[in-house]
């Protein structure tokens, strides 16, 4: 018996590497030569401070988004996308290096006075575009250095028109609404300077136009149309050029200070949130014209940097479902800056006429490709490990690409999301910004930098995987399957649910495929910066430490370390509500995976040439146009 088990397994595996060899494709577009390849243009619309339950199209509680609404009927819309930390800078650096905090060393924001940035040895998106042949532009919040060599322009971006920081590091003539609320800029040095401790009166917010100053202070009132002018100059000048572009758009909206409507009908039932969104997808519904309006294939993608800023109450965005009731209860916010599903999972739509299919949720989709990327024998080896024992075993081992299946009719082995019911235990992919990095090099047809490693992934395949559209996909990749039957009684060891591979057990899939993992780094309300601490692993939550933010109500939550870690499981328990109990089986069962995965990213961050961000300060760093006018007002 021990001999026709090893001769199974090993035919198994035989089929299993075939199937790999048939199916990987070293780049989207194996049949198209290199030179050949008309390469895609790239926008990304990066909203700040944004919340999951802002999009009309998440949570139908606002009609704020009708533009976006419409994108994620004509697009892909994201719901389980995660930003790479939950405040500004570290989330920014990720997604313009692929990499997390630990790695790219940018692991807190920086400030006004702030020497440094972006380490200068970490390449960017825009770099890697512009050795490829793309023009390139930063237009908005940069906030990854704006001293010397930090600034965008020797970044890899020919054009720049924005401002360094966020729009509340310093003072505007018209400050908008925030809490707690700011003074506009002094006229005159004789004003005084009695302000909150959390206001930037001394310096005014800066708008830049690539090196230079072009207004201090900047008018908030009239910062979106300028964006969008300039946007939408940058993409003509693109195609007049017959250039391929990424125009990395990066909104003020929704951070505080809310700009003040210009009209009274901008503010519906005195709502500044609303009015702000309504605003934000105007622009976003501006872009989207314009190349719906072009004969050239543009790939638009909007997300933001983290969830919602709580503690600015009225004037914060929603998290949905997200709330983190567990840390709530226990005092502080669950949003921004912590590592509960309110501070990273963040609103996503891709559209791409003629390329990524319309009216298409994420969660129809089996998996990532990173099943093909991670070692096949230790998932096994548990597997064998488990069963070994039993007496009975019937398995199917599966392993495929979402864009490399095809219909086939009547095959039993094409297994589709459809036949899935929705109590499944496969879980929906789960991506996040650091993916943006890898899939837009690849679409691009350039090659990632090298001497570093990764923590994003091509996701390409899944945007274009599941077309109706009739574009054709590459062959059904599930590589072989396999019944091994032993005499003997049909136990079922639950254990073995995390092992990595599907298993049929009475017709019904009952595992899932190869584990997914995002890693949540500590971005201030508790623990060291960047720290990794929490983590997903496919549906289950884990938390080695939690602390909540600033809430509305003043209140922060207590820092408190877990050992063992508190476990959620997102399908059953969205709210992170109530925590696994440590002696339930289920909790026995996926602890060591949990453990195993914080285990191997540590080890192979430790391993990795990474970079130390330079967070020294210096007054003279602060961008000021005329130093002798009060607050560099010019």
């Amino acid at each position: 018996m021990d001999i026709l088990l090893l001769k199974s397994l090993l035919l198994v595996l035989a089929s299993f590497l075939s199937g790999l060899f048939c199916c990987y494709r070293p780049g989207l577009f194996l049949d198209v030569k290199r030179s050949a390849y008309k390469k895609p243009n790239f926008i990304i619309i990066l909203a700040d401070d944004i919340g999951w339950g802002d999009l009309g199209a998440n949570w139908n509680l606002r009609n704020d988004t009708p533009n976006l609404d419409k994108m994620a009927m004509e697009g892909m819309r994201f719901v389980d996308f995660h930003s790479a930390a939950s405040t500004c800078s570290p989330s920014r650096a990720s997604l313009l290096t692929g990499r997390l905090g630990l790695r790219n060393g940018v692991t807190h924001n920086f400030a006004v006075t702030s020497v440094g940035g972006l380490p200068l040895n970490e390449t960017t998106l825009a770099e890697v575009l512009k050795e490829a042949g793309y023009l390139t532009a930063v237009i908005g919040k940069w906030h990854l250095g704006h001293e010397g060599r930090y600034h965008p322009n020797f970044r890899g971006f020919d054009y720049y028109f924005g401002i360094p920081y966020s729009h509340d590091m310093g003072c505007t003539d018209t400050p908008g609404y925030n809490l707690p609320p700011c003074p506009a800029c002094a006229r005159n040095p004789m004003t005084g300077s009695n302000h909150q401790k959390s206001c930037y009166s001394e310096v005014a917010v800066p708008l830049f136009e690539n090196h230079a100053i072009v207004q201090q202070p900047v008018d908030l009132a009239s910062l979106t149309a300028k964006y969008t002018e300039k946007a939408i100059q940058f993409i003509n000048h693109s195609s007049q050029k017959s250039r391929p572009f990424l125009l990395y758009l990066a909104l003020a909206h929704m951070h505080v200070p809310l700009v003040s409507p210009k009209s009274p009908q901008r503010l519906p039932h005195q709502d500044p949130y609303g009015a702000n969104l309504q605003e934000m997808d105007a622009l976003v519904g501006r872009i989207k014209d314009k190349i719906d309006s072009m004969k050239e294939d543009t790939f638009l993608w909007f997300t933001g940097d983290n969830g919602p800023w709580s503690e600015k109450c009225q004037y914060a965005g929603s998290v949905g479902p997200y709330t983190g009731i567990w840390q709530r209860k226990r005092g502080g916010s669950s949003a921004k800056q912590t590592t509960w599903e309110g501070g990273h999972r963040v609103p996503t739509l891709a559209y791409w006429v003629g390329k990524i299919p319309g009216n298409v949720t994420s969660p129809v989709l089996l998996s990532r490709a990173r099943l093909f990327m991670t070692p096949w024998t230790r998932a096994h080896q548990a597997l064998l490990s488990s069963t070994a024992s039993r007496s009975w075993v019937k398995f199917i081992l599966v392993a495929w690409s979402a864009s490399q299946r095809r219909d086939v009719q009547g095959d039993p082995l094409a297994l589709r999301a459809s036949d899935l019911q929705q109590d499944s235990q496969v879980p929906s992919p789960s991506c996040g910004i650091l993916d943006i990095f890898p899939t837009l090099v690849s679409l691009a047809n350039a090659s990632l930098p090298p001497s570093r490693r990764f923590d994003g992934m091509d996701v390409s395949e899944i945007l274009f995987g599941q077309s109706n559209k009739g574009h054709k996909a590459g062959p059904v990749c599930v590589v072989t399957w396999k019944e091994l039957i032993h005499e003997g009684d049909d136990t079922w060891n639950q254990s073995t649910k995390h092992t990595g591979v599907l298993l049929f057990l009475n017709g019904k899939v009952d595992t899932i495929p190869e584990a997914q993992t995002l890693f949540h780094p500590n971005s201030g309300a508790a623990g060291k910066y960047g720290e990794i601490q929490a983590l997903r692993l496919d549906q289950y939550k884990a938390f080695y430490l939690t602390g909540g933010a600033k809430a509305c109500d003043g209140r922060i939550g207590k820092e408190h370390h877990h050992q063992p870690p508190l476990i959620f499981n997102l399908e059953n328990d969205i709210q992170e509500q109530q925590p696994l109990d440590i002696h339930s089986e289920e909790y026995q069962a996926v602890l060591p995976a949990v453990r195993e995965a914080l285990a191997d990213v540590l080890q192979d961050i430790a391993t990795d040439n990474v970079s130390v961000a330079d967070y020294a300060h210096d007054p003279a760093a602060t961008p000021c146009c005329n130093p002798h006018h009060v607050v560099c007002r010019c």
